[in-house]
């Protein structure tokens, strides 16, 4: 924007993430977390602004929220917040923390190489370390600070895989959802009951799901493929992500996996968990 929209970049007066406007309603400050900081000019050493980066950037420090750590109350509920909630005011507001991390602290994901996977719209996996960690090159894995201090997780995202599996209702499975509905069942379900049918590997269907970049894939479709066949493609794509990114989170924390524990849609159905 400062480079090719220097009239708008001239009139802004603060930089704001997603969780700092809603702080804002909620209590009139103008406030972020850590984890939102990471993909701001936050150092990983301090977990401050850094002054280099802000320099580097011409991006002056005080455009960027005031930094506050997870759990700390950053306010009380305004009067008009309270007002258009149906809420008491003066109810705490406390600061919260990225998705990926909070899912891992609910999972109890808190030891150095314990993992987690999470499937939802897309598969993440984090690994918990002490420290933050750098990728090497361009591979797409962050470090994140978790709502514990000084734990750290290294994260891997596949974007699409439980998306995929919508995806796929929604555009081939118009008589399941008939069905789904005149007998009260949930259609995922039925689709997961399709799956069951096919052996593990989809008799070598392979879908990969980075359609979101217009890059999703489907290898090796054959005359014998089925329905249930893509639907067990589409779940096991997720588990096949999640195993690419185990293997490279533990070679950069430098130590196999501990215990690995998940959660998301996907554990509802027995077949894909």
């Amino acid at each position: 924007m400062k480079e090719n929209k220097p009239e708008v970049y001239e009139k802004i007066s603060k930089i704001a993430y997603g969780d700092t406007i809603i702080y804002n309603k909620l209590c009139d400050v103008f406030i972020t977390d850590y984890t939102n900081g990471t993909v701001g000019i936050l150092n990983l050493e301090t977990l401050k602004w850094d002054e280099g980066l802000s320099e580097r950037f011409n991006i002056p420090i005080d455009l960027w929220p005031e930094l506050y750590p997870p759990g700390e109350v950053v306010g009380e509920l305004s009067i008009l917040a309270a007002r258009e909630l149906s809420l008491p005011n003066n109810i705490p507001v406390v600061m919260g923390s990225g998705d990926q991390q909070c899912a891992a602290l609910g999972l109890g994901v808190i030891e150095e190489g314990q993992a987690k996977i999470t499937t939802g719209t897309g598969t993440f996996v984090d690994y918990v370390t002490n420290r933050p960690i750098k990728p090497a090159g361009d591979v797409p894995i962050f470090s994140f600070p978790m709502p514990i201090k000084g734990k750290w997780t290294i994260e891997g995202a596949m974007p699409g895989t439980g998306t995929a599996m919508k995806w796929f209702k929604d555009n081939f499975s118009q008589l399941q959802i008939k069905e789904s509905y005149e007998k009260q069942i949930n259609v995922y379900d039925i689709l997961a009951n399709e799956a069951s049918t096919i052996p593990p590997g989809s008799e070598g269907l392979l879908f990969i799901p980075l359609y979101m970049f217009r890059k999703g894939t489907i290898h090796g479709l054959g005359w014998n493929h089925s329905r249930g066949h893509m639907i067990r493609a589409i779940m096991e794509s997720s588990a096949l992500s999640a195993q690419m990114y185990l293997q490279m989170l533990e070679a950069m924390g430098g130590a196999k996996v501990s215990e690995v524990r998940a959660d998301g849609g996907a554990m509802n159905s027995p077949l894909w968990a």
